[in-house]
């Protein structure tokens, strides 16, 4: 059962998808999509079929498939960016609804979205929209029980590339619930159960650990104790 702070921040995050197709509403999508994937698999169909339909309903499987070998096999950052909105939208359901298509394809958006960053692909608008969209959708995560870590995780994983740990540490406190800081006080006070597979997930993890244990955690679970 979601809390009721989860789902007034979830129809935050939802209202801010349509801010996300206007802050791309420039960008097209250029002739020949499928020109610029690769010719093995099915890539170059799968590019043409999204091709014809409004990017709005453009089916979850396609674009997650698409997102996943997005920069690598199919298309350019251009093409990404054009995409970028409908990524969006469904990033959140997926946060919403952990039995969505979305969950069982795509693992690597927010690795995109920072080699976006790098390259400077982005106007200062669409930037900035990134950057709020960005600190909802942590807040969202933070704020859900039923997958808890294993979001925070994957989401800190590729997100510390666009803004430093910390920044996303200090939005996690600071939009805490009651709920939220006994789930880090229990944390806090035993070995940490955050699942860690590859070396950058380790070291954020660790870097979770630490935080826990600093003064200014401790002092906001102390307003709960």
């Amino acid at each position: 059962m979601r809390s009721t702070a989860f789902e007034g921040q979830a129809a935050v995050v939802r209202a801010m998808v349509d801010e996300g197709y206007s802050a791309f509403a420039g960008r097209r999508l250029k002739l020949n999509f499928d020109e610029r994937c690769s010719p093995f698999s099915d890539r170059q169909e799968l590019a043409r079929q999204m091709s014809r339909e409004d990017l709005r309903v453009v089916d979850e499987e396609s674009m997650a498939v698409y997102s996943f070998k997005s920069l690598y096999t199919m298309g350019t950052n251009e093409d990404l960016l054009y995409f970028l909105p409908r990524i969006f939208d469904l990033v959140v359901e997926s946060v919403i609804n952990p039995e969505a298509v979305w969950n069982s394809h795509e693992t690597l958006w927010l690795k995109k979205l920072s080699m976006l960053v790098e390259a400077k692909s982005f106007s200062v608008d669409e930037l900035a929209f990134v950057g709020r969209y960005l600190d909802a959708l942590w807040v969202l995560i933070t704020l859900d029980h039923e997958q808890y870590w294993h979001l925070a995780m994957d989401f800190l994983e590729y997100a510390i590339e666009i803004q430093p740990i910390d920044y996303f540490f200090t939005l996690w406190l600071d939009s805490a619930t009651v709920e939220v800081l006994h789930v880090l006080g229990d944390e806090a006070t035993q070995p940490c159960g955050i699942l860690h597979y590859g070396p950058v997930q380790k070291k954020v993890a660790a870097d979770i650990e630490a935080w826990l244990q600093t003064e200014r955690v401790a002092e906001k679970i102390s307003q709960i104790q």
